[in-house]
């Protein structure tokens, strides 16, 4: 069945569905009255219920409470880390469903292409199947999930073409053609290959994004949320800085547009720093000097040995850069340096052993070394930015690590004052947030910019794509012949 929107003759003034539409996003699925969605949107009573009937039959809206429905679409997004992998459906409301977790495996990012990507495909499969189950999930009676897209968050520079310079991806194979064919695949190609229909019917269903700018998106849309009902209408941006802590390091910066009440234009007009080639945020690969490595580990308490400068190299292969000194991979080389073994294929829960142990005096001080280093090099951006905000997430951001960026303040606090919030995103309860960031990627371009447009002249079908049994099966069996 073809679900057709007649265009208004004149949309711009007479068309209630786009205030109604942004009401709803601001709200973000509490129950409201009808009464007070309609004095946020800015229309009558009746003319809520009108569009509410209108939205409803077209699976766009869910009632009771009020929400954005399955025929917006979902997006399947997957982030990558040094070890873990996750991913989930992330609908128009910007909540996640069916998050699913592969097992971690250390050493992940050394992986070839297709070793790396055959773990894509099955996250993904487990995350489909779940979905296809799933009827809420539904439009009708038809077993198909509505889909908007993918987006893949990687823990590596993503140039603007899509492909990833460095060394995150250690395998030589990801910068060459695959055997038979005369130009190499970006990142997305990559993916699309994989998964196959629908995904690679279109170039524009699969995409490809940096974790940190992941995370930065997911800070901001919570931010604009939280402000949609504030009185306080400015003119003036807000800045928000987020820092990614975990097994390497980078960060993101986002400007948040003037806040408008009772609308989300501050994250849908939201500007996100990427660069001239796509590499800003890259702090990881900040210089640090011996000197400044010295004046922050000096004193530290006995059994905690130094950390090596000159023999812990960044993953880009370079020694003296930040990710070195101050990762989750940093403490763990300081902390194996110390006598304590955070080696084999339990690395990672024997260093958040350490991390969580408030009774081990050299991994409290070897936290805090952490966090007073990547406070020492926030002076820089947050100098050139003035941030409302310094966002630090990631499974590496420990509250220790929070206070040890809170000492450094007086180094930019003197020039703009005591003004810049520090929020911690506890890694526990975040553990999903580039995931999330990456579905709200493509939910603020195909529904919050690009649906009052379908809604006007064309149908709510363009908007998104079927995922069917079918696509599944395919999926399936592609997994079993990579075996």
């Amino acid at each position: 069945m073809r679900c057709m929107v007649r265009p208004m003759s004149n949309p711009r003034s007479n068309d209630p569905r786009v205030p109604v539409l942004n009401a709803v996003l601001a709200t973000g699925g509490r129950q409201t009255p009808r009464k007070a969605l309609a004095e946020v949107a800015g229309v009558s009573p009746r003319s809520v219920m009108n569009v509410i009937r209108e939205l409803s039959e077209l699976g766009v809206l869910e009632r009771d409470p009020l929400r954005f429905g399955p025929g917006c679409g979902f997006v399947l997004c997957v982030a990558l880390g040094s070890e873990s992998m996750r991913g989930g459906l992330l609908d128009a409301n910007g909540d996640l469903h069916h998050k699913t977790t592969m097992t971690a495996k250390p050493g992940q990012l050394d992986l070839s292409p297709d070793e790396l990507l055959e773990r894509v495909l099955n996250l993904v499969t487990k995350i489909m199947a779940s979905g296809l189950a799933d009827r809420s999930l539904h439009v009708g009676e038809r077993r198909a999930l509505r889909m908007l897209g993918v987006n893949v968050a990687w823990p590596s520079p993503i140039d603007r073409r899509g492909f990833a310079p460095g060394r995150a991806l250690s395998s030589p194979d990801w910068l060459v053609p695959r055997p038979g064919e005369s130009e190499r695949h970006s990142l997305a190609e990559h993916v699309a290959f994989t998964l196959g229909p629908p995904f690679s019917d279109n170039a524009e269903r699969v995409n490809a994004i940096n974790n940190a700018n992941a995370d930065a998106l997911s800070v901001a849309f919570d931010h604009a949320r939280a402000r949609a009902f504030e009185s306080d209408e400015t003119d003036a941006s807000r800045v928000i800085l987020t820092v990614r802590v975990s097994g390497g390091l980078g960060a993101a910066t986002i400007e948040l547009a003037p806040h408008k009440r009772n609308v989300l234009s501050s994250f849908i007009d939201a500007r996100l720093m990427i660069g001239t080639n796509g590499y800003a945020g890259e702090l990881g690969h900040l210089p640090i000097s011996f000197a400044t490595v010295k004046d922050i580990t000096k004193e530290a308490p006995e059994g905690l040995a130094s950390i090596n400068v000159h023999h812990w190299a960044c993953s880009c292969g370079e020694h003296g850069h930040l990710e070195a000194l101050a990762s989750g991979t940093a403490f763990a080389r300081r902390m194996q340096a110390s006598g304590y073994k955070v080696v084999g294929d339990d690395a990672r829960a024997r260093t958040q052993a350490l991390i969580r142990d408030r009774s081990n005096a050299p991994a409290q001080r070897a936290l805090l070394d952490c966090g007073r280093l990547i406070g020492r090099a926030l002076a820089n951006p947050i100098l050139m930015h003035d941030p409302h905000t310094v966002a630090l997430t990631g499974f590496f951001a420990d509250q220790r690590i929070v206070r040890g960026v809170e000492l450094e303040r007086g180094i930019w606090g003197s020039t703009i004052g005591d003004t810049v919030a520090i929020e911690h995103l506890k890694a526990d309860g975040y553990a999903y947030n580039a995931v999330r960031g990456a579905g709200l990627a493509v939910v603020r371009h195909r529904v919050m910019r690009e649906l009052p447009r379908l809604l006007r002249h064309e149908t709510v079908e363009k908007l998104t794509f079927p995922f069917e049994p079918v696509h599944l099966e395919t999926m399936r069996r592609s997994s079993g012949s990579r075996r």
